[in-house]
């Protein structure tokens, strides 16, 4: 009888834990209408443009700022995608795939506090606050720039 209850337990558990991923993707998608909806991304997307960046860095930037705003890396990229997306009027040569890399690149950086799998792998390794930020932040700043650097190298190929 015990295991019956245990694994109703267990699958409840694992029908809340899709119905959490299902309401961050929705929310991400939210905040990406109300982006498009209001003209700020449009507003967001004519400051970007005036800024004579690479477009590259910048959907970088965009994604890591969100990242390290919001926590959620699946939040930033979505919303990132919709602060950016107007930005290939503006540079129709650019290939939507090199900025859809860009996007994810700066996401995957800057994990800390905020950020789930920066809690998940400070209890799971047993390390201190101090040790997640030297060892597991470190470690996504640096695959996120070294990512960049593939893609600004991919992106003169393509």
């Amino acid at each position: 009888m015990f295991f019956f209850i245990k694994l109703f337990y267990n699958r409840i558990h694992d029908v809340f834990w899709i119905f959490k991923e299902v309401f961050r993707f929705g929310g991400g998608g939210a905040f990406n209408a109300l982006l498009i909806a209001s003209g700020l991304g449009k507003e967001l997307s004519d400051i970007m443009t005036s800024l004579h960046m690479n477009p590259i860095i910048l959907a970088w930037l965009v994604a890591s700022i969100l990242h390290l705003a919001i926590g959620s890396v699946t939040v930033a990229m979505i919303s990132a995608a919709g602060i950016v997306a107007p930005l290939m009027a503006v540079y129709p040569h650019l290939s939507p795939e090199i900025l859809v890399l860009a996007i994810g690149a700066g996401a995957i950086g800057w994990c800390h506090v905020n950020d789930s799998a920066f809690w998940l792998v400070k209890e799971f390794f047993g390390l201190s606050l101090p040790d997640a930020f030297k060892s597991f932040t470190a470690a996504t700043v640096i695959a996120s720039v070294v990512a960049l650097g593939g893609i600004l190298l991919l992106a003169q190929v393509i």
